[in-house]
């Protein structure tokens, strides 16, 4: 198989199996991701000695039925397109200490908006190890889901019982109830 055949190929995998929807989902919603470990270039001072991370912008570390899937933004760096200043840097995937995905990823910030964007496309792609874990992403986002929605049940309720608690506190009718 040709280089440019087996790149598409191993892509249109990642497509069948919703991997790539997943980790998309995953790292844009990744501060309202329940159980999951945030690292950034703040709070990762015992973690820059692993190479993986050099250069790390955040960092997502995800344990799902005994498994480790470690997501990194690396070296972002910027330059001028025309008169507007654009992002990027690296994206890599380890799947229990294995790198198996190394592309790169553009972001943009504004006062409105910040993001980033994996590239997807074979030619961008410098790293794509094909195993278990591409079955095994899809799985997190609906378990995450139901997390979310659990984690927001429980603040809901929290907030309403501290509401309750706060006007039996400090409400008193007196003589006029």
């Amino acid at each position: 198989m040709d280089p440019e055949e087996l790149r598409k190929k191993a892509l249109s995998i990642l497509v069948k199996y919703n991997t790539i929807d997943s980790i998309d989902w995953l790292l844009e919603n990744h501060w309202d991701l329940v159980e999951i470990d945030h690292i950034d270039e703040f709070n990762s001072e015992d973690l820059y000695d692993s190479k993986k991370i050099e250069g790390l912008k955040l960092g997502i570390i995800i344990k799902y039925e005994s498994k480790t899937y470690e997501l990194y933004y690396l070296n972002e760096t910027s330059f001028y397109a025309g008169d507007e200043l654009s992002y990027y840097g690296h994206f890599k995937l380890f799947y229990e200490d294995s790198l198996v995905i190394h592309t790169t990823y553009s972001a943009w910030y504004d006062q409105w908006d910040s993001g980033k964007s994996v590239d997807w496309d074979f030619k961008s792609i410098k790293v794509l190890k094909l195993g278990d874990w591409i079955e095994e992403i899809p799985k997190i986002v609906p378990y995450q889901k139901k997390l979310i929605k659990l984690e927001e049940k429980k603040e809901l309720e929290d907030s309403k019982n501290k509401f309750k608690k706060d006007t039996e506190d400090n409400f008193d009718l007196g003589n006029y109830s």
